[in-house]
């Protein structure tokens, strides 16, 4: 073990110590996502509520917030874990992606599986494993 890094072996859910996939950092990163994408939503709403900004921009603020969230859930993500920056960060944008379509079929039209989500979940994988990446450089 490395001076500064963590202990997370006996919360190691699959593989060796060199390719660590840990249950309650992907647990926890997925919420930190969630809640950072909460709160650019709610700033986003406000900005739309008090300025002129034309709701139209509503669907790019979205695609945004869940970007940075993904991207900054997954960086933690990888920060804690050390090692597999892509792996786990890619983990974290998946279940955050599969989380959001769950909510979203119960509070929106449901979708039917497509090209369309199959890409968001994809793209929610690629921004994760690239914040995954950033989290483990850094």
């Amino acid at each position: 073990m490395h001076p500064g890094e963590k202990n997370y072996r006996n919360q190691v859910i699959a593989g060796s110590e060199s390719s660590r996939v840990n249950l309650l950092v992907l647990t926890t990163s997925i919420a930190f996502a969630l809640v950072v994408s909460l709160f650019i939503l709610v700033l986003g709403s406000i900005l739309l509520y008090f300025t002129p900004v034309l709701e139209s921009y509503a669907p790019v603020m979205v695609f945004a917030a869940n970007l940075v969230g993904i991207v900054l859930g997954s960086r933690k993500a990888g920060m804690r874990v050390g090692v597999k920056g892509w792996l786990n960060g890619g983990l974290v944008g998946l279940g955050y992606m599969i989380i959001i379509i769950v909510i979203g079929q119960f509070v929106l039209e449901p979708q039917v599986l497509g090209s369309n989500l199959i890409s968001t979940i994809f793209l929610g994988f690629v921004f994760g494993a690239l914040g995954g990446m950033w989290g483990v450089n850094s």
